[in-house]
């Protein structure tokens, strides 16, 4: 189960993990909504966001490791 803030049958793109871009009708800037907030399996709450930035850190971890060793 996954928890949104915009309704995915308006625009699948709420759906993915840093959300979809969209018009603000009222100020007519282009904003970042939506996104996956949590994400529940078995019980257990994960929140996405923190999830994402923890992939983010592993990855630049794995790459400055792979830099070191072929330098």
């Amino acid at each position: 189960m996954v928890v949104v803030d915009e309704n995915p049958l308006r625009n699948l793109k709420v759906l993915y993990g840093n959300g979809a871009v969209k018009l603000n009708d009222e100020t007519g800037k282009v904003e970042r909504v939506g996104g996956i907030r949590y994400t529940i399996k078995d019980g257990i709450v994960y929140d996405a966001r923190k999830m994402l930035a923890d992939v983010r850190e592993m990855v630049r971890r794995a790459k400055e490791a792979a830099a070191a060793s072929e330098g």
